[in-house]
């Protein structure tokens, strides 16, 4: 028999296993395990290969066969375009589906709110929380990490205070570096700008350490220019800040009231002991205190004290502070006593 004549009757047989095979791989491809829609969260690490991905996707009962995943994988060239994150499966997906999730980098978001004055502590407990990111991972890498202002000329070591506060979509179990990023690139976005605008009267880790206490000062915007210009005065006129705030970063736990002893606690962050700006921010500040800290108000004042309702009350003289010190405890008395 002829080849041309073999290939005549071998033809609809060849044209048969064919169909089957292609029947069968499009079951295999397009069809999900099940109808059930209970979801499955499912975790890609940076570098893992297709076939542990294949693998773990049987064992979770997403895929009927990894060999199929990974010929799907293969059929289509899109493994290098596969991202690492935190996905949601569900076995009413078919693999090509599952496949496609992972290559436009679906993955979940954890939506996370960083509240302005939250020092870096804060922020890696409310990452833990959310499971974004491990805390002592995040602080090591954080306090480890060195900004580069190349700009500006200036190299900053640890993100307390560049870790700008805003709301997030963050995806869960993101490595210390991934998780700060954003936060890291939205302070530049932000302030970088309104810093190169400003006369530059100190460095940029000065103006956001002098943020960070008029943050953790203030309660009501319009006095937010109003106590950066107290320090910006005392660090004229060569006084000790005496924040407050900058003893609250020292303790475990913040006080409603300080101590004697708690003003003598030995740090180079105490500014009642040592003059000048503490070496480093207590928080991240928002937008409202870097502007302050970069233009404060053009006032005298010296001193001020707490009224009781979130509003200060501003003196020039030590004497007319005493008076206002007089009369928030007379208000501290009776509130204890109503």
């Amino acid at each position: 028999m002829s080849k041309l004549k073999w290939l005549f009757f071998a033809l609809p047989f060849i044209l048969l296993v064919a169909l089957v095979v292609l029947t069968y791989l499009s079951h295999e491809f397009l069809t999900p395990v099940s109808l059930e829609k209970e979801s499955t969260r499912f975790v890609i690490s940076e570098g893992m290969r297709g076939t542990d991905i294949a693998n773990e996707l049987q064992k979770d009962r997403l895929i009927r066969h990894a060999w199929a995943f990974r010929l799907l994988v293969r059929v289509t060239s899109t493994g290098p375009k596969i991202k690492a994150g935190t996905y949601d499966f569900s076995p009413n997906l078919s693999p090509y589906q599952i496949l496609k999730k992972m290559v436009s980098g679906d993955v979940i978001q954890v939506r996370v709110t960083i509240p302005e004055g939250y020092t870096l502590k804060q922020i890696a407990d409310l990452l833990d929380a959310k499971g974004i990111a491990n805390k002592s991972e995040f602080l090591d890498k954080a306090n480890q990490t060195a900004l580069e202002f190349p700009e500006l000329k200036e190299n900053i070591q640890g993100l307390e205070g560049f870790l700008f506060p805003d709301t997030y979509d963050l995806a869960p179990h993101l490595t210390p570096e991934d998780a700060s990023t954003p936060m890291v690139d939205r302070f530049k976005e932000l302030v970088i700008p309104l810093y190169g605008k400003s006369n530059k009267m100190l460095s940029l880790k000065e103006t956001i350490t002098l943020a960070s206490l008029v943050e953790r000062e203030s309660r009501i915007p319009k006095e937010y220019p109003l106590i950066a210009a107290v320090y910006t005065n005392r660090l004229r006129d060569q006084m000790p800040l005496q924040c407050d705030a900058t003893i609250q970063y020292l303790l475990p736990v913040p006080k409603e009231l300080l101590s004697i002893d708690d003003l003598k606690i030995e740090s180079p962050y105490n500014t009642y002991l040592h003059s000048g700006l503490p070496p480093g921010p207590i928080g991240s500040p928002g937008l409202l205190s870097i502007k302050a800290a970069l233009a404060p108000a053009h006032v005298p004042y010296l001193y001020y004290v707490a009224r009781g309702d979130g509003s200060h009350i501003f003196s020039i003289t030590y004497s007319q502070h005493l008076n206002a010190v007089e009369k928030y405890r007379q208000w501290l008395f009776h509130r204890n006593v109503h």
